[in-house]
């Protein structure tokens, strides 16, 4: 679905990870939990907090990351991208499954038989 999107809607051009910054978000991660970080973000910017699951480790770091590196919220690098003018009209097509208890475990089963 992402690569579905990004050819629909564009990327937003976010910077590289920073070392330094990821340092001290992870220690911020072990002295007080995720949590706390996810409670930071709301702060900032609540609208891609409400998008991200409280323990969602790497994408509330990297939400922060990119505020603390660029003073903006990922938020506002998603409003300000660029979208496509694609030289082509999009179809999109989903295929659902009609009973997804069953999807669910026949995908149990292969991972299962995989292991």
């Amino acid at each position: 679905m992402m690569y579905f999107n990004a050819l629909l809607k564009g990327l937003a051009t976010l910077p590289a990870s920073d070392p330094d910054v990821r340092a001290d978000l992870d220690a911020r991660i072990a002295a007080q939990g995720i949590e706390a970080l996810h409670q930071a973000l709301i702060a900032v910017d609540p609208v891609a907090a409400a998008r991200l699951h409280s323990t969602d480790t790497q994408r509330v770091q990297r939400a922060m990351e990119v505020y603390l590196l660029t003073g903006k919220t990922l938020t506002q690098h998603w409003q300000e991208q660029q979208q496509p003018e694609l030289p082509f009209r999009v179809l999109s097509l989903a295929l659902l499954p009609s009973d997804r208890a069953a999807l669910h475990q026949r995908i149990k089963f292969t991972f299962r038989a995989n292991a």
